[in-house]
């Protein structure tokens, strides 16, 4: 019985490369459940495929900008204040 139903399941794919699939795996080793998980998996993978190609279509514009702080370093500029003053202590 499950034989049959797994050469139902593989007969009856409409997706040639679903079918290619199913067809290269050793004939003694698949089994209905295992035709069937083969089956789930690539046509979920092909929708996926299907669904990832149309949101990499869709304009750019969608996009949040992030807006950046605009607070300035107050590390650095300690450091090249402190550096300046050295300098001129020096010349003097």
């Amino acid at each position: 019985m499950q034989d049959m139903l797994r050469d139902r399941l593989v007969v009856g794919i409409n997706d040639e490369n679903i079918q290619k699939r199913l067809l290269s795996v050793e004939y003694s080793k698949l089994t209905f459940n295992k035709a069937l998980e083969i089956a789930t998996a690539l046509e979920e993978a092909n929708t996926s495929g299907k669904v990832l190609q149309q949101n990499l279509a869709e304009p750019a514009s969608d996009v949040n900008r992030v807006e950046t702080s605009q607070r300035k370093p107050v590390v650095a500029k300690r450091f090249v204040t402190i550096a300046v003053v050295n300098m001129i202590t020096l010349q003097v």
